[in-house]
C-alpha cells in the first residue's frame, strides 16, 4: 500500500503494520502516562480531518491535568483548524472551501507562541483562553477554555438496515461488531483528501 500510495517503500510505516496491536513497540513510544514527567509549555495544533485530532485533546487534557509543574499545566495549548495532517495550502479540504479565514501559514500561528516562550517577548497570545477552534459551516475561530466542551450534549446514534444514521434505537438495526473494517473507504464530502505517511 505505501508503494501505491507514494510510489515507494516506507519502512517505518511497514514497521507499525509489524505491531497492529499495543504492545511494547508502541509502549516505548507513546507519551501516554507519562504527563506527570514532562514540565514544559506545549502548543499543539492540527484538523478535524487529521487522523490525530482526538490524540491532539487527550494530550492536551492529560498536559493540563496531570502536566509534573503548575507551570506546565496551566501553560498548554491547542489550534485546531479545518485541515489534513498536511500544513494547508489553501482554504479547501478536498471539495469543501471554508472560507479565507481557514487559509493560515503555521510559521504566523507559531511565532507569537515561540517568541513569547523563547524570547520573552510579550506577544499576548497568553492572554487568549487555551484553545483556538475553527467553526466548520460557520467558517470561523473561536477560542475555548476545556475539551469537551462544556456545554457539549452527548447523544447516541445507531444505524438503520440501509446504513442511514438515526437517533431511535427502535429503528436501528445494526450492531457492534468485533470484525475488522473494511478496507472499502468511507465517502465523505472531502473524499479527494488522502493521508499518506
Amino acid at each position: 500500500m505505501d508503494e501505491e500510495i507514494t510510489g515507494g517503500r516506507v519502512p517505518f510505516w511497514r514497521e507499525w503494520l509489524e505491531h497492529p496491536t499495543y504492545d511494547t513497540f508502541w509502549k516505548t513510544l507513546t507519551h501516554r502516562g507519562t504527563f506527570d514527567r514532562i514540565d514544559v509549555p506545549i502548543l499543539q495544533q492540527g484538523g478535524w480531518y487529521d487522523p490525530y485530532a482526538g490524540g491532539i485533546f487527550r494530550s492536551w487534557n492529560g498536559m493540563v491535568q496531570g502536566g509534573k509543574s503548575e507551570r506546565a499545566r496551566h501553560n498548554q495549548k491547542v489550534i485546531m483548524g479545518p485541515w489534513t495532517h498536511s500544513e494547508p495550502v489553501s482554504s479547501r479540504v478536498g471539495e469543501i472551501d471554508f472560507g479565507p479565514s481557514a487559509q493560515v501559514v503555521f510559521p504566523e500561528l507559531e511565532l507569537p507562541w515561540f517568541d513569547y516562550w523563547l524570547k520573552g517577548l510579550e506577544t499576548g497570545i497568553m492572554d487568549e483562553p487555551p484553545i483556538k477552534l475553527f467553526v466548520m459551516g460557520r467558517n470561523e475561530w473561536r477560542y475555548e477554555n476545556e475539551w469537551p466542551l462544556a456545554r457539549t450534549r452527548f447523544r447516541p446514534f445507531y444505524c438503520t438496515a440501509a446504513g442511514a444514521p438515526t437517533r431511535s434505537t427502535a429503528t436501528a438495526s445494526c450492531r457492534r461488531s468485533r470484525r475488522r473494517p473494511s478496507r472499502r473507504t468511507v465517502s465523505t464530502m472531502t473524499r479527494r483528501t488522502r493521508f499518506s505517511p
